[in-house]
């Protein structure tokens, strides 16, 4: 794996470094990716993996595995779900599973546990003088669809891309 985009992000730059995983092999990419980085530039220490748990939705031992990728980084590791319910409560109380036009698993099971996470990991830095930097990073393969695909040909500047090389 290696790191290529037009400009790499001086991770140095960000208080927090939030690692997204699904525990899959994308999200553990993106994982030695960051972390071979942020060991390099000092900041080993700034990254938190979040696994965002789905319940019973998910392979066993998911969650095992996202904690155990943590902790080969030697980086803290936290798990969340959405507070509301798991995803078979969600898609229960719907009537319907989550589609491309209804994306309710991404925004609700995802997007909003990492935020509050985020607010927490913010808080835990005490008062800095300024508002906090954040690097919020999630492994996708841009092979995996058009859509994935069309993100990544639109990708900022200063995202980092792991690559099979």
């Amino acid at each position: 794996m290696h790191a290529s985009t037009t400009e790499m992000p001086d991770l140095t730059a960000y208080d927090v470094i939030l690692v997204n995983s699904s525990g899959g092999k994308d999200s553990q990419a993106m994982l030695d990716e960051v972390c071979t980085l942020a060991e390099t530039a000092g900041v080993l220490d700034r990254i938190t993996v979040l696994h965002c748990a789905l319940g019973h939705v998910e392979w066993p031992g998911t969650s095992e595995l996202a904690r155990t990728q943590a902790e080969h980084y030697g980086v803290r590791y936290e798990q969340r779900h959405r507070e509301q319910g798991l995803l078979l409560d969600q898609v229960r109380r719907r009537g319907r599973w989550p589609s491309a036009s209804a994306r309710y698993c991404t925004s609700d099971q995802k997007r909003g546990p990492a935020r509050k996470l985020i607010t927490q990991l913010v808080a835990e830095l005490g008062d800095l003088g300024r508002p906090a930097r954040v690097l919020n990073c999630m492994g996708l393969r841009a092979e995996e669809s058009r859509a994935r695909l069309k993100k990544f040909e639109q990708c900022c500047t200063g995202c980092i891309t792991a690559r099979r090389g």
